[in-house]
């Protein structure tokens, strides 16, 4: 038997996802790759349709976080920033310190480099 007709796949792509608990938001590998691995994002956040947005950016723009460094062991990126934890929270009405938790599979926006993510869209972990 021979392996002609077949390919290399994988099932490690979980997509552009934040993973959000009492503890921290994760973004996965695929949202910091997809994003090119910056130094640096924006944090963007629209409270009427309950949605927020990282975009890549450098040092220079203004309000912008640190995000990816070469030297980090884990290719995801975790914030353990309570007062965005509560930001969120309220927003979307979670109660995080009695749930396991939620992820958000996020939305490319090319012609922003940005990634969006939709609390309407949460789904419990």
């Amino acid at each position: 038997m021979s392996l002609e007709g077949f390919e290399a796949i994988s099932f490690g792509n979980a997509g552009l996802t934040v993973s959000i608990t009492k503890n921290g938001t994760t973004f996965n590998k695929t949202v910091v790759e997809k994003l090119s691995k910056p130094s640096n994002v924006v944090l963007m956040l629209n409270k009427s349709l309950k949605q927020f947005a990282i975009r890549a950016a450098n040092a220079k723009d203004n309000m912008t976080m640190p995000f990816y460094t070469s030297a980090q062991k884990s290719p995801s990126v975790r914030w353990n920033s309570k007062e965005f934890l509560r930001t969120l929270s309220d927003l979307a009405g979670w109660d995080l310190a009695n749930t396991q938790g939620y992820h958000i599979n996020g939305t490319y926006l090319s012609s922003d480099k940005a990634v969006l993510f939709d609390l309407n869209d949460a789904i419990p972990n």
